[in-house]
């Protein structure tokens, strides 16, 4: 009997060791699945990080090139302004050279007169 009640004492025994060692095993498993969920959850916050920051990116290349476009047709509104500008000035120039030659005609037609008149 005392034989019979050792074997069974060591079979519990055993079976609480094997207990004991699938708890330890299920806690480290525990363990590792939260670390991976942990883990798993950065890496989509860096990618949903990365994913904003190349919409960031894309969104300042698209504003760059608005402003280059804005700034080169503001360039040739200024060069297309100051070409107009420079052609009134040269046909201001004109007119007033002719009005010029126009006086010193008719002053010549003056003195011619007044020569004849003599």
């Amino acid at each position: 009997l005392l034989e019979e009640m050792n074997a069974a004492a060591r079979k519990r025994d055993e079976a609480m060791a094997a207990v004991k060692k699938m708890e330890e095993e299920v806690a480290r498993l525990t363990r590792e699945r939260e670390a991976l969920r942990v883990e798993s959850s950065k890496a989509e916050a860096a990618k949903r990080q990365q994913g904003k920051l190349a919409d960031q990116a894309i969104r300042d290349c698209m504003q760059m090139a608005i402003a280059s476009e804005r700034a080169e047709r503001e360039e040739k509104e200024a060069e297309e302004d100051a070409a107009e500008e420079e052609r009134e000035e040269k046909k201001w120039r004109e007119a007033q050279e002719k009005k010029k030659l126009k006086a010193q005609e008719e002053q010549m037609q003056e003195f011619d007169d007044l020569d004849a008149l003599d």
